[in-house]
């Protein structure tokens, strides 16, 4: 019986694209009529817990090999909000753990991409109803991921919330003003801002002051006015 769960619980990760299903199985069987079946359950019960031991490491490591894979192919485009960040979180006084859950946030804040298509990603044009709804998942998609490693689950509530807009249009919850978190707020105006002044496949590359144009006009709609200002200020956006 628990070869023929796991059989089919194999099958179904092959054939669906996005976050895999994971069970933990623990089996224990009275070999008599005088077998205790409290004991039974007992067994079953320890024998599933490590099961999932072993399992959880298994999906560490798995969840360790996306974010590399992740790293790898957003490369100098992460290490730039990274930086943008970083230097906008000093500026607005974050302290020094909030601070870190910022870098760590604007590292992993898409990870949930990973269960999109890559074409869909890299589409010219517009997207359909369909495909937008997929990629608006990715941030919920992103918290079910960073939430299964230590490391990371003290910043899922922020990947989960990072694509809210500062007037309550965002997703996936339709968060507004400060009930976003602040590091969300500034990850949303140096993600785009990056965006914009890189190469694209869905629209052109602006100057930064095109950007810092586009930023301003989207004040107090998609971005925080305070963070928006403080960022044009900076010297790195002069």
């Amino acid at each position: 019986m628990v070869a023929r769960i796991r059989l089919h619980i194999e099958s179904y990760n092959q054939t669906h694209v996005g976050l895999p299903l994971s069970i933990s199985i623990g089996l224990a069987v009275c070999e008599t009529g005088d077998s205790s079946l409290i004991e039974a359950y007992r067994s079953a019960d320890n024998a599933m817990y490590q099961d999932k031991l072993t399992r959880s490491k298994g999906a560490r490591h798995a969840l360790m090999a996306s974010l590399y894979d992740h790293d790898r192919v957003a490369g100098k485009a992460t290490e730039q909000v990274k930086e943008y960040c970083t230097k906008l979180g000093q500026a607005l006084n974050l302290n020094d753990s909030r601070l870190a859950n910022l870098k760590q946030l604007a590292r992993v804040r898409d990870l949930g991409n990973i269960t999109l298509a890559g074409q869909l990603l890299q589409k010219n044009g517009s997207l359909t109803e369909k495909e937008f709804e997929l990629i608006r998942r990715h941030a919920e998609a992103g918290y079910r991921i960073v939430t299964s490693s230590p490391e990371l689950a003290g910043i899922a509530d922020l990947v989960l919330k990072h694509h809210e807009n500062f007037d309550g249009t965002g997703y996936p919850l339709g968060l507004k003003g400060n009930d976003i978190p602040i590091e969300c707020r500034i990850v949303a105006v140096c993600a785009a801002y990056c965006a914009m002044i890189n190469p694209r496949p869905y629209a052109r590359t602006l100057t930064p002051e095109e950007a810092v144009a586009e930023l301003q006009r989207c004040s107090g709609t998609q971005f925080d006015p305070q963070v928006v200002d403080v960022f044009i200020k900076m010297p790195a956006v002069d």
